[in-house]
Parts: structure tokens; sequence; C-alpha cells
């Protein structure tokens, strides 16, 4: 395609096995995070593999790259070398106008030598028209992580296109666990919706109507509806919790429509409609059914409540 074909010419990391992702709209990235990896079921179950969660947790001291002063950052992530896999690459969502963003956004990698694998780490600024502008490349090593241990918290130096360190960093948590634990564990996330009403301020949305699945794209006035329900088999890690953003506590950001493909930090003279994105960790606790049903179906899981009021998720 021409984006990279394009690209290629201006950024030298490509021949070192980074790549950019397509130029997409900076809140579709977030379908790449969150414990989300094919690999993870795809694996065979007698390969010795590792998986290696990361947690994107925030920027410091991005480099200017826009005319306000400010940049859009977003994170490739990129397992090196492959080592005999399918190549894993993920993109976290933009930030629009700060250098020091916040994300909170988890990713997983499957790993078959720990010793020798590494994550790399290259920080884009994010351009609505135009190939996204390298800022500058990290490293997170895997070999000193330990099966068993807890989450470990590292700060991430950035340097340049130039190899030299910036004053920018990364700050990111990491796990070691095994494919068995990694395919315990999901994300269910939901964005609800309300629109602004003559008489009634913020109310929720009628039309599609109040959450949307952001994975599925399906929209409904609960989050069972939109398929955020706990299944048979799956109990809850944590409970619904509103990921939070540096400009809303309560992690309001705003448009003129509920599809729009830009939403800001703050409310403006077109705003019409409002969105927050929920979400939890499930965690399985008994085998699904097989579709021949020879095994014993685990009981249905309770009624739920809606989520209530904002809280951040724990890590």
């Amino acid at each position: 395609p021409l984006f990279f074909r394009d690209a290629r010419r201006t950024d030298p990391r490509l021949a070192m096995g980074a790549v950019c992702c397509p130029q997409r709209d900076e809140n579709e990235r977030e379908s790449e995070a969150d414990l989300r990896n094919p690999l993870i079921d795809s694996v065979g179950d007698t390969q010795d593999v590792a998986v290696v969660r990361v947690g994107l947790l925030r920027g410091a001291n991005m480099p200017r790259a826009n005319s306000t002063g400010d940049a859009d950052p977003y994170v490739v992530l990129a397992l090196q070398p492959p080592q005999g896999l399918k190549p894993q690459r993920f993109s976290s969502s933009a930030k629009r106008g700060t250098l020091n963003p916040e994300w909170d956004e988890h990713f997983v990698f499957v790993v078959p030598d720990t010793s020798s694998a590494r994550i790399l780490a290259s920080v884009y600024d994010h351009e609505m028209m135009r190939n996204p502008k390298p800022l500058g490349d990290g490293i997170i090593t895997v070999a000193k992580l330990e099966l068993g241990a807890p989450p470990t918290y590292e700060s991430i130096a950035i340097r340049g296109l130039d190899g030299r360190r910036l004053a920018a960093t990364l700050e990111v948590s990491l796990q070691l666990v095994t494919l068995e634990e990694a395919r315990a564990q999901r994300v269910q996330r939901a964005y609800e919706y309300e629109e602004r009403t003559a008489t009634a301020g913020w109310a929720a949305l009628a039309d599609p109507g109040r959450f949307r699945n952001p994975d599925s794209d399906v929209w409904g006035d609960s989050y069972e509806v939109v398929g955020c329900g706990l299944e048979a088999g799956w109990q809850q890690e944590t409970g619904w919790g509103v990921r939070s953003t540096a400009a809303d506590g309560e992690g309001w950001e705003y448009a003129s429509t509920a599809t729009a493909s830009t939403w800001k930090p703050s409310e403006g003279a077109a705003t019409s409609v409002r969105r927050r994105l929920w979400q939890r960790r499930v965690l399985a606790t008994a085998a699904a059914p097989s579709a021949g049903g020879g095994e014993e179906k685990s009981p249905a899981p309770e009624a739920e409540a809606a989520p209530g009021p904002p809280s951040v998720l724990s890590e």
C-alpha cells in the first residue's frame, strides 16, 4: 500500500522490523489493547511458550510535534524477534493535544524464548491526513521477568531517530504468566453514551442506544445486550470501572454525533453527545462446554447490576 511505501522512505526503524500502523481514527486504535492476542488461542498447548503482559500506563515529556507546541502521541509495541511465530505488533490509542499522555492500556505477547525477546516501543504523533510522525523508540526487556512473580513497574527511556536519549519516558507494567493463565482472563469493555437534552440536561442516548461494544460495534440499552454480560464458566475479577482521562475524572469525551470519528476531552459549542469507556476483567472458572454437549455445563450466572458510580479500574 502507498502508506507503507512512503513510510519506508522516511522512517529507518522500518528496516529493523518496526511497522507503523495504517492511518486510522485514534479512538479505533483501542481495539488492539486490553489483553487480546489471536496467538493466545491458536498456539498449541504442547508448545513451550510464556505470555508477557505489558501495561502501557502513561508517558511523560513527549517531544513537541505540532504547531501548537503539543503532540497527539500513540505507541506501537512490537515483539522482536518474532521467534518463529506470526508478527506481534499492537497499537495504543492516540491521546490528543498532550505531552504527558495517560493510556492505562494492556497488551499480551506470546514469547517462546524469554532470554532473547525484547519489545520495541515506538512512539508516533498521530496525523489525521498524513503519515504518522515518528517521535522516538524505547526497548522493553523480557529476560529478567520470572513466572509467578507479581507485576513490575518500569520507566522506559525514549531515544530519538538519531539515537540520542530524549527527556521522554514511558511508564509500563510487566508480568510473565503461563499460557493457561493468559487464556483464563478477559477484558470486557462498553462505551456509555449520553445526549444533551433541552429540559433534562445530559440523559442516556436513546438512538441507537445507551451502550456500544467497541469490539463488535453492537449497540443496546444495557451492557448485557451488547455482549458484556457474564457467561457461564466465568466470574468477575474486577468490578466495572471507568477509564478516566486527564481532562475529565469521570472519563467523558465529547462530540457532535454518536458516530463521530473524533472525540474531544472537553465540551465545545457543537457538543451534543458524550461517551465514556467502562471496563472490567473476568476470569474463567470452568472449561466452556463443547459443541457435542458431552461436558457438564456450568450454572448460568446470576443477574448483574448495571455499572454504578465511576471508579478507576485498579491494576
